[in-house]
Formats: C-alpha cells, structure tokens, sequence
C-alpha cells in the first residue's frame, strides 16, 4: 500500500470519526481570539493514555496557508501522569464548530496556530478527570 494512499485512508477515518462526536462538544474556555470546546465523547483512556478532541472556534476569520479559517479540531494524545501531549491531528475549517468546507489537515506536526502550553495542560488534566 503506498504511502499516499495510507496517510489518506487515516486523514479520511479521522476525519468520519470526528463527525461523530461534533455534536458533544461542551465550552471549557473563552479565550480573546475564539471558543475552546472539548468533546466530550471523544475522549478515550488507556492506563494513564488518553486521546481526545478539542475544538477551536475562532470569533474572526483567520487565514492559515492564505486560506479563511473559522475553525479548528484538534486530535491529542497525552499521558495523564507527566502531562506529555501530542498533536496527532489538526483539521481547518472554513465554517464555526467545524463545519463548512474542510480546508486543510496535518498530522504529527507542532501546533502552527499558537496555543499556550500551560492551556494544553489544562485542558489535558480537565480531559484526564473525566
């Protein structure tokens, strides 16, 4: 199987699976430049693993590559005890609450678009006590 087609085949499941739990998502911050929402169903633990969603629901159009973004879901995993988190997904969206056209995804990359540390922490230990 070639690389393209794997690295597509894992985008395309991701993306399906976060549809699923679009509808779940309860505010857990309002920062100056948008919403953070964790989706609550997302989330799943593994010994001290966890993986889960967070969605970022810009208040003004931002451009990410020279594209309009309003939105962007972002799959984590981190381990509950050192607080170690890792972008495993990110999605960009033309619309709010990741809706409309789906623009860009990244996979293992570090965050392009700036969230503070000590926020993924706080929302990894809100996701961890769940």
């Amino acid at each position: 199987m070639s690389k393209f087609f794997r690295i597509f085949l894992f985008l395309l499941v991701s993306f399906f699976s976060y549809t699923s739990y679009a509808t779940k998502a309860e505010q857990i911050d309002n920062l100056d430049k948008m919403f953070v929402y964790l989706e609550t169903d997302s989330i799943r633990k593994s010994n001290n693993t966890i993986s889960y969603w967070l969605i970022f629901d810009l208040k003004n159009e931002q451009k990410y590559f020279n594209k309009p973004i309003k939105s962007i879901s972002v799959e984590l995993r981190a381990n509950c005890n050192s607080k170690k988190i890792e972008n495993v997904l990110s999605t960009f969206y033309k619309g709010n609450m990741g809706k409309g056209e789906f623009l860009i995804a990244e996979s293992n990359q570090k965050f392009e678009f700036e969230i503070p540390s000590n926020l993924l922490e706080k929302y990894t230990s809100l996701a961890c006590s769940r």
